[in-house]
């Protein structure tokens, strides 16, 4: 009955949770079976050529946002909203900066631009969320150069990298 209930709570899940927390319980021991084997499918699906987080045309989005005039002089001072309204080559030099807090690479990952995204993994200043490592993750196997940006993290956890791993060269 709980392997149960625990299956249909994994389906209900939205991809970012799934993203987030997979990882994590198929690598637990403790993970009832019915849990990990819901995580697992639905992790496989968004990690498939042509699913959600696959991506399209230089962007990682099937659907990127249209670009937004700058932000108005009231929002100056939120950098989140900033980064949110940013055009792509404005958020590409966002993510230069020395030191780039989780909340502004979230948003870079949610907006789901390429040269945004490669200049913040490049970046030893940026720290990423869990939850963005692991959407990162899940759309590294389309793309092979943002897959190796990734692996060079070096704070990239153990378990993301585990994820990753089978698409890294092999070193002779």
């Amino acid at each position: 009955m709980l392997d149960e209930a625990l299956a249909l709570v994994a389906a209900e899940l939205d991809d970012m949770t799934v993203l987030a927390i997979a990882a994590d319980a198929i690598a637990t021991p403790d993970t009832p079976a019915s849990l990990r084997v819901a995580l697992e499918a639905r992790l496989q699906g968004l990690m498939r050529p042509g699913g959600p987080a696959a991506p399209d045309q230089g962007s990682m989005r099937v659907a990127e946002r249209r670009a937004t005039p700058r932000t108005p002089a009231t929002e100056a001072d939120n950098p989140i909203a900033m980064a949110r309204r940013a055009r792509p080559d404005d958020l590409a030099r966002i993510a230069e900066l020395p030191m780039l807090p989780e909340s502004i690479t979230n948003v870079i990952v949610q907006r789901g631009v390429r040269e945004p995204l490669l200049k913040a993994l490049a970046n030893p200043g940026a720290r990423f969320s869990r939850s963005s490592l692991t959407m990162l993750a899940a759309i590294a196997p389309g793309d092979r150069p943002f897959c190796l940006a990734l692996a060079a993290r070096e704070d990239l956890p153990f378990s993301i990298r585990a994820m990753i791993q089978p698409l890294l060269p092999v070193a002779a």
